[in-house]
């Protein structure tokens, strides 16, 4: 029965079969690309994200030492000018 393969036909299945194997690679690679392209627009964004949340943090840190200064120079300045301003800093 199957003692004679035609050897054309052989080829035309090999040529077919390695068609398909590269139609699936260049789709698996498209797939892998977008999903590469797409992690990196994440990426982008997530680090914009966290530059934000930082410059904010450091905003309010800033603000709340101003804020601690000022309190102690006025704490100073209303001392009377003759004492002597650092005592409440040392213990005798």
């Amino acid at each position: 029965m199957l003692d004679k393969v035609n050897p054309h036909s052989l080829r035309n299945l090999i040529a077919i079969t390695v068609v398909i194997f590269g139609i699936a690679l260049v789709v698996a690679g498209t797939a892998i690309w977008k999903l590469r392209v797409d992690a990196i627009a994440n990426a982008e964004r997530d680090s914009g994200n966290l530059a934000t949340v930082f410059a904010e943090q450091t905003e309010q840190s800033v603000e709340a030492i101003d804020a601690a200064l000022i309190e102690l120079n006025e704490l100073l300045t209303q001392r009377d000018s003759r004492s002597d301003r650092f005592a409440i800093f040392r213990q005798s």
